[in-house]
């Protein structure tokens, strides 16, 4: 370690304890537990500390899951199936937008309630935006700790993570982290350690998931 100028730390897992859990649930206009069914059948399909979470949620509430079919996958984004003749979505901002889905209302309604210390998962019927759930992940409690013996060395400490600004900047001024990335793909953080490595000389690229 003494030969390395940057520590890139992944967040999840790394500083937080990855022992993630549903602490909000908003549905517009359509039945709670319609709603956590479609989203936990789908999740169910993932391996995603997330998808486990909320999981770990419907069961607490007795959900009984749904047979999807037309599954797929896009890493660090979302999820998608049919269920009956209904295309289902599940995912962040970015996957949503992507799949032209309105956000407007859900948006508001998170702006209302100030959720930027959570992760956020969208459900989408054909196109319409169901509702959503915050995902909330605990800090390390040597985290801060840890970083501040790292900058007495004069290492410098930098937070990569997929999830959105408002969770990395929370979790990053909490442990005293002044540098991060967000909303990095998991294929494209070893771009962004690259990125790095061509302005200084010299890097430690930490991952402990």
């Amino acid at each position: 370690m003494n030969q390395a100028d940057i520590i890139v730390f992944d967040k999840t897992g790394t500083i937080t304890d990855g022992i993630l859990s549903v602490n909000g649930i908003y549905t517009d206009n359509y039945f709670e537990e319609e709603f956590l069914s479609l989203l936990a059948s789908l999740e169910s399909k993932s391996e995603h500390p997330i998808a486990k979470a909320i999981i770990n949620f419907s069961k607490t509430k007795n959900i009984n899951l749904k047979s999807l079919n037309n599954f797929e996958a896009k890493p660090g984004k979302g999820l998608k199936g049919k269920f009956d003749n209904d295309f289902i979505l599940a995912g962040n901002e970015s996957y949503m937008k992507e799949n032209n889905v309105d956000l407007s209302i859900m948006l508001k309604r998170l702006r209302t309630n100030s959720n930027d210390s959570s992760s956020i998962i969208f459900l989408a019927i054909n196109g319409a935006a169901k509702g959503f759930v915050t995902v909330n992940d605990s800090i390390k409690s040597n985290a801060a700790e840890v970083i501040k013996e790292l900058k007495q060395n004069n290492l410098e400490s930098v937070l990569l993570t997929g999830d959105n600004f408002n969770v990395a900047k929370r979790v990053s001024d909490t442990v005293g982290i002044s540098k991060f990335e967000a909303g990095v793909l998991p294929e494209n953080k070893s771009s962004v350690v690259k990125n790095f490595k061509a302005k200084i000389k010299k890097l430690l690229w930490w991952v402990m998931e």
